[in-house]
């Protein structure tokens, strides 16, 4: 029976160094995750998974918190609507800003590209520009959870709160007689 080594201590070494080598390569491989690195790659995961009609990748690409807050009558309700719409992308144009201190957080616009969507009176594909929709509306904010990113949109209806619309007073002139 042939030795691989004469020397104590050695093929310990070498178990050592392969053990060491595997957990690395599964630490860099646990630790990227299996999600969007960055968020762009959150927002293009989101826009696929619409155009895919893929319900359960739209949940997997909102932020946890946000799909947890949802009850589940509510996400019965979302998940019906989001089965009816019909969205395609082409040639979308992402631009990461991230403003302030907090590197967690970060708004992707569209700024360029088209969507086509399905109207739902005619059953017809209506095709539009990404930029003639308003800067707001092409934004989305996305966060970093546990290393991922996500789309951070509200989706319990508990969050979305009505729009604050101020109330001008209207002076009224008393009917002349």
């Amino acid at each position: 029976m042939r030795r691989w080594s004469r020397e104590p201590g050695r093929a310990a070494r070498a178990i050592m160094v392969v053990a060491l080598s595997a957990a690395l390569v599964s630490v860099s491989i646990l630790g990227s995750g299996c999600g969007p690195a960055d968020p762009q790659q959150a927002v293009q995961k989101f826009l696929a998974a619409i155009e895919a009609n893929n319900w359960y990748g739209y949940l997997e690409s909102i932020l946890p918190e946000r799909v947890r807050a949802v009850t589940s009558e509510e996400l019965n309700l979302r998940k019906e609507a989001f089965s009816q719409h019909q969205e395609e992308f082409e040639d979308v144009k992402l631009e990461v800003k991230q403003e302030g201190k907090d590197k967690d957080v970060a708004d992707v616009i569209m700024v360029g590209g088209t969507v086509s969507r399905k109207n739902p009176e005619t059953g017809e594909m209506e095709n539009m520009g990404l930029v003639e929709f308003p800067e707001e509306q092409r934004t989305m904010m996305t966060r970093k959870y546990k290393g991922r990113w996500y789309v951070d949109i509200m989706l319990a209806s508990e969050d979305i709160q009505p729009e604050e619309v101020e109330i001008e007073e209207i002076e009224v002139e008393e009917p002349r007689e």
